[in-house]
């Protein structure tokens, strides 16, 4: 699942998700039956036949998410998927990323937000600069911080960032 949402605007959702069925392999039957189920468990099904032109942020990303999850992925790559999401989306999504791990499903998930990071995820890999500088499990590599955040700031030396937001209104209030 991608961060951003280009879909085709002229498709309906339900048309969508039928293209994505179809290009996977799966029967019409199964399709129909998974994505009805799949919209209306996302709040969309009243809109499945709507353009997608005139879906909101959120509609598209919660169409995203089914087209990923409409054929039972064992791996699921999710690329900042709360992006856009309504607060009960994204509760949903916390859960539903918890619960396939549970089912020994692989989610590889993508995001900046390191506090859902910290909520959804067994175990970590911290990139900088296209390098690997940390990969355990999450607790283990949290140690013994307060929060992932700051265990992550260690690990990136990015400075001070309390002193720079601090410089920063500073600048602001300079002619």
């Amino acid at each position: 699942m991608p961060e951003e949402a280009n879909l085709y605007p002229y498709l309906s959702g339900y048309e969508y998700l039928e293209m994505v069925g179809l290009l996977r392999g799966m029967p019409p039957l199964r399709i129909k039956k998974r994505a009805e189920a799949l919209l209306e468990l996302f709040s969309l099904y009243p809109s499945r036949h709507g353009g997608m032109s005139s879906y909101s942020k959120g509609m598209r990303q919660r169409i995203l998410l089914i087209s990923a999850l409409i054929d039972d992925p064992k791996i699921l790559i999710l690329d900042e998927p709360l992006s856009g999401l309504d607060v009960t989306s994204a509760l949903i999504l916390k859960n539903l990323i918890k619960a396939l791990g549970q089912k020994e499903r692989a989610v590889f998930y993508c995001s900046h937000v390191l506090e859902v990071v910290e909520q959804v995820c067994s175990h970590l890999l911290i990139l900088r600069k296209g390098e690997v500088i940390a990969h355990d499990a999450t607790h283990v590599i949290q140690s013994d911080r307060s929060s992932l955040e700051s265990r992550f700031m260690d690990l990136v030396e990015a400075g001070d960032t309390e002193k720079i937001a601090r410089d920063i209104i500073c600048a602001m209030g300079e002619a």
